[in-house]
């Protein structure tokens, strides 16, 4: 991560450009309006190509835990630790990494079938973990966790890509309400 932000740093000073923008500054993940800009025009690729899209939502487990004790570097610290994890799972130039909210991230694969977006959010999941970023001010203790939902479709004509990232967030509901630190998936609208 460090050598993300000297580059930019270095960017920055020589040519100030405004793809810069394009990128959220704690975590060098792509900024809500970019990502929703990649999807729709992976949309369209997909839909014209037959091809497959995956989009994972990933939501942390009882982040307000930290907020909760004022933990604001912690919760910083945190979401950047596990910036860097979704960061390189996305090792494809087509994938692309977001953060749509303050404490969720997406991911967008093209041209990748429902195992392999599970498999994906699978690992990103698991990665977290093994991170053991404390939960520090939490009374119950623990580890930070996320829960990740995730859905892949060939793009039907007859859909807008909003009703993936959509359907998308229901799952990520229906895993959250299993308990969290669990993925899950659905392989059609």
């Amino acid at each position: 991560m460090q050598s993300l932000q000297v580059a930019r740093n270095c960017r920055r000073a020589v040519d100030p450009t405004p793809e810069l923008r394009d990128f959220d500054a704690l975590t060098g993940l792509a900024v809500r309006n970019f990502f929703r800009q990649r999807l729709e025009q992976q949309w369209d690729i997909c839909r014209q190509g037959h091809r497959h899209l995956g989009l994972i939502l990933i939501d942390f487990d009882k982040l307000s835990s930290f907020r909760a004790n004022n933990h604001k570097h912690t919760v910083g610290a945190a979401l950047a630790d596990a910036a860097e994890v979704v960061r390189l799972a996305c090792r494809r130039r087509a994938d692309l990494a977001g953060r749509v909210r303050s404490g969720e991230f997406a991911v967008l694969l093209s041209d990748v079938d429902c195992d392999g977006t599970r498999m994906m959010a699978e690992r990103i999941r698991r990665d977290v973990a093994e991170l053991a970023i404390s939960r520090g001010g939490d009374p119950q203790g623990g580890i930070l966790t996320v829960t990740a939902g995730a859905i892949c479709v060939v793009p039907p004509a007859s859909h807008f890509p909003h009703t993936l990232m959509i359907a998308c967030d229901h799952v990520l509901r229906d895993a959250k309400d299993e308990g969290g630190n669990c993925i899950g998936v659905r392989c059609s609208l």
